[in-house]
């Protein structure tokens, strides 16, 4: 109370309610501030999910009325929108990677571009014959991949070293990446190999380096790490053909491995489920069966092929058989299968088998 100044019972009773009412209001406005505030920020969110969805449908050639009323645009995510990374550039088209990656997208529906030095050769003519647009461009030559990735919705980016070397592949990661920055690509899937960052392999570490490039930047990627492929085994068709199978691991260590057809229908379930993957490392084997039972699976005899051997043809190969034969991938093949279900997973003794009848065929 003020010094000096006497209130009656019901002054002082009305003055309290006043107070009471004024505090009430201020408690009222600052709820109602905060509300705002959380409302503006919720549309914020809305707005921004809306723009990315629209802009990523409307470069698959999707339909306003499709983006606008067959979605819930307030809850959409980035891959809430089916077909929103279309086109699909992928790299290596021609080659027995990005080939079959290729064949995988086209058949799971999927717009697809396949990336050729010469559009004209067999090669890449079979690749449109399968059902995918031709693009030129060189992993050699930024320019024509920054121009490849400006009309795409995400790439698959295959590299290799097996034309001029590890280095040389680490010069074409970089120059993916280079591209891919300046086309403002919205999302690069990168092909690696599984424990490419633990394997004492120079291919296996041109690989790694990359991925520690990609994971400077602030582009959306994905890391597609497969382990050996089942399609392997077919540069010795005809030792197979004469009943051997000549491999550089022992016969009772388990080889971590996948189908080709496989790997493309997780590159096809990734790209469906964009959320989860971006900025995700996936290490994919479908079997991983010995090489004992991979020669059972052929009907033929183990044959094993020494260290030297290889290393007489490239240290490289070396010591990636020397890794296999010591400690190996390490995937769990269950939790691939299992985060994986849409794949119809094939295994190897499956594959071997209708492998073989084409082996045997004239």
């Amino acid at each position: 109370m003020i010094a000096g100044l006497e209130l009656s019972g019901r002054a002082a009773r009305s003055l309290a309610r006043d107070g009471a009412d004024v505090a009430g209001s201020a408690r009222k406005r600052s709820r109602v501030e905060g509300d705002r505030s959380t409302l503006r920020g919720t549309l914020r969110a809305v707005r921004d999910a809306r723009e990315w969805v629209t802009v990523s449908c409307r470069r698959s050639g999707m339909s306003e009325r499709w983006m606008h009323g067959s979605v819930d645009m307030a809850a959409a995510g980035p891959s809430d929108c089916r077909g929103m990374a279309d086109p699909i550039l992928v790299l290596g088209a021609t080659g027995t990677h990005g080939g079959a990656i290729v064949r995988a997208l086209v058949a799971a529906g999927r717009l697809v571009r396949g990336l050729v030095r010469d559009p004209e050769s067999p090669r890449a003519q079979a690749v449109r014959a399968g059902g995918a647009e031709l693009v030129s461009g060189d992993l050699m030559d930024p320019d024509s991949l920054t121009r490849a990735f400006a009309e795409v919705g995400a790439v698959y980016a295959v590299t290799t070293p097996f034309e001029h070397g590890a280095d040389d592949e680490e010069r074409q990661g970089s120059h993916i990446i280079e591209a891919a920055s300046q086309a403002g690509l919205p999302w690069l899937l990168l092909a690696s190999v599984a424990a490419a960052g633990r394997a004492p392999v120079p291919h296996f570490a041109s690989k790694a380096r990359i991925e520690a490039q990609l994971a400077e930047t602030d582009l959306a990627w994905t890391v597609i790490a497969p382990s050996y492929f089942y399609e392997n085994v077919l540069g010795a068709r005809e030792a197979i053909a004469t009943g051997t199978l000549p491999m550089a691991v022992p016969p009772d260590m388990p080889l971590h491995q996948v189908a080709l057809v496989d790997l493309g229908a997780v590159v096809a379930a990734v790209l469906d489920r964009r959320v989860e993957h971006v900025g995700a490392r996936v290490e994919v084997a479908g079997d991983a069966p010995t090489p004992a039972e991979m020669a059972a699976a052929f009907g033929v005899r183990y044959e094993p092929v020494s260290l030297e051997q290889i290393r007489g043809r490239s240290a490289d190969l070396a010591a990636m058989y020397e890794f296999l034969s010591d400690t190996g991938y390490g995937i769990d093949v269950g939790a691939v299968r299992a985060r994986y279900p849409e794949v119809a997973w094939t295994p190897f003794a499956d594959w071997a088998r209708a492998a073989t009848s084409a082996i045997a065929a004239p």
